[in-house]
C-alpha cells in the first residue's frame, strides 16, 4: 500500500501531465508571483484550517495547553508521514523524468504562447478550461491565518495548475469536500452529544440537590422529635420517681413511728396498771378512773417527750430534704431549659450549614461543568486528527 505522500506525489504528477484519458495543455513557463502563490499553499496549514473551523483552541486563545511533544502519541499518527528513503529517492527520479518530458517554453513569450493555444482550442475546451481554473483558484487559495506553508507539489509545476488543470482535479476537489461535508456532520453529532451530555448531567445534579436537602430535613424533623420525647420522658421519670420515693419513705416513717409508740403506750399503761393494782386494793378509798387516768397521762407523757422530739427532729429532717429535692427539681428545670436553648442553637447551626451547602452546590456545578468543557475541548481535536486520518488512508485506498 504506498504512502499517502507517495499518493500526494501521483496526485500532483496528474495535476501536472493531466490524467493519461485526458491529457492537459502545454504548461506556460513559471513566474515568480505562481511560485509564490503556490508555496503559501500547505497541507499543514489546511489542517490547521479543519482544526480552527472545528472549534478547536490555538496558541493564542486564553487557557490553551501547547500539547507535550514527548507524551504518547494515542492516535498512532507519529509515522503516518515518514517515507522510506527509497521512497523519496523513487519520487524525486518520477518528478525529474516528468519535466524531462515536458516541452521547453522558456523561450517562447505568454503572450505568444497563450495566442497559439487559444487558436488551437474548441468553445468546449474553453468552457471545461475555465470551469477548472476557477476549482483550482479555489483550492490553491490559502487561509488569510496561514502566513506560510509548506508546498504540496515542485515549483516548477505552478504554471500547469494555474493554466491547464486536468479536468480529474475537479473530481478530487469534489471528492474532498464532500468529505469535509461528512467531517462536518461528524462534528455537529459530537457537539450533540456534548450538550445532550450536559443536559442529562444538570437535571441529574438538580434531582440530587433536591433528594439531599429533602432527606436532610426530614432526618432534622425526625431527629429533633425523638430528642423532645426522650428529654420529655426522662424528665417526667425523674419526677414522678423521685415523688414517689419521698411520699413512700415519709409515709413508712410516720406509720413506723406511730406503731412503735402505740405499742410503747400500751405496754407502759399495762405495766402501771399492774403496778397500781395491788395498792389499788391495799387501800381502802377507792380510786376514781380519772385520778388514775390524769396521773398516768402526766407519767405518759414525760415518757414520750423525748420520743416526741425526736419525731419533731426527723420531720424537720425531712422537710429540709423535701426542700432539697424540690431545688435539685428546679435546678433540672434550668439545666431542661439551657438544653432547649442550646437545641435551638444547634437547630439555627444546622440551617445554616444546610443554607451554605445549597450556596456552595451552584458554584461546584459551574466548576464540574468548566472543567468538564475543558476535558471535551481537548478530546476534540484528537477525534478530529483520527478523523482526518482514517479519510487520507480512504482517500489512498480508492486511489489504489
Amino acid at each position: 500500500m504506498p504512502s499517502t505522500k507517495e499518493e500526494i506525489v501521483e496526485l500532483t504528477d496528474v495535476v501536472e501531465e493531466g490524467h493519461p484519458d485526458r491529457p492537459n495543455l502545454s504548461p506556460q513557463s513559471a513566474s515568480p508571483e505562481a511560485n509564490e502563490a503556490l508555496d503559501d499553499i500547505a497541507l499543514e496549514k489546511e489542517i490547521d484550517q479543519i482544526f480552527a473551523d472545528l472549534g478547536a483552541p490555538s496558541s493564542t486563545d486564553e487557557g490553551f495547553e501547547r500539547p507535550d511533544k514527548t507524551a504518547e502519541d494515542s492516535l498512532d499518527m507519529k509515522d503516518l508521514f515518514d517515507t522510506p528513503d527509497s521512497d523519496v529517492k523513487v519520487q524525486k527520479e518520477e518528478i525529474q523524468a516528468s519535466q524531462e518530458q515536458l516541452p521547453d517554453t522558456a523561450s517562447v513569450e505568454p503572450s505568444e504562447l497563450e495566442h497559439s493555444e487559444s487558436a488551437s482550442m474548441t468553445s468546449e475546451q474553453e468552457e471545461t478550461l475555465n470551469q477548472n481554473e476557477e476549482n483550482t483558484a479555489d483550492l490553491l487559495e490559502p487561509h488569510p491565518m496561514n502566513a506560510s506553508g509548506v508546498s504540496t507539489a515542485p515549483p516548477d509545476s505552478v504554471s500547469e495548475l494555474t493554466a491547464s488543470p486536468a479536468p480529474m482535479q475537479s473530481d478530487q476537489a469534489d471528492s474532498f469536500m464532500e468529505r469535509l461535508e461528512a467531517m462536518e456532520v461528524k462534528i455537529t453529532q459530537m457537539e450533540n452529544l456534548e450538550q445532550l451530555f450536559f443536559d442529562r448531567l444538570e437535571t441529574r445534579l438538580e434531582n440530587l440537590v433536591e433528594e439531599i436537602a429533602g432527606k436532610q430535613e426530614q432526618q432534622l424533623a425526625t431527629l429533633h422529635q425523638s430528642i423532645r420525647s426522650e428529654l420529655k420522658d426522662q424528665v417526667e421519670q425523674m419526677l414522678r420517681t423521685a415523688g414517689e420515693e419521698a411520699d413512700l419513705r415519709h409515709q413508712e416513717t410516720l406509720a413506723q413511728a406511730l406503731e412503735t409508740q402505740a405499742a410503747q403506750v400500751t405496754a407502759l399503761v399495762d405495766s402501771r396498771i399492774m403496778e397500781l393494782q395491788p395498792t389499788n386494793e391495799a387501800l381502802e378509798q377507792p380510786i376514781t378512773r380519772d385520778q388514775l387516768l390524769s396521773g398516768v397521762r402526766e407519767q405518759t407523757m414525760e415518757h414520750l417527750r423525748p420520743t416526741i422530739d425526736n419525731l419533731h427532729s426527723e420531720w424537720e429532717t425531712e422537710k429540709n430534704r423535701l426542700a432539697e429535692f424540690k431545688g435539685a427539681q428546679a435546678t433540672l428545670q434550668k439545666e431542661t431549659q439551657d438544653m432547649r436553648a442550646e437545641w435551638r442553637s444547634f437547630q439555627e447551626q444546622v440551617k445554616n450549614e444546610n443554607q451554605n451547602i445549597a450556596d456552595s452546590l451552584p458554584v461546584h456545578f459551574e466548576q464540574l461543568r468548566t472543567d468538564l468543557l475543558r476535558e471535551l475541548q481537548k478530546a476534540i481535536p484528537g477525534e478530529a486528527a483520527k478523523v482526518i486520518r482514517e479519510e487520507i488512508q480512504a482517500l489512498a485506498l480508492e486511489n489504489d
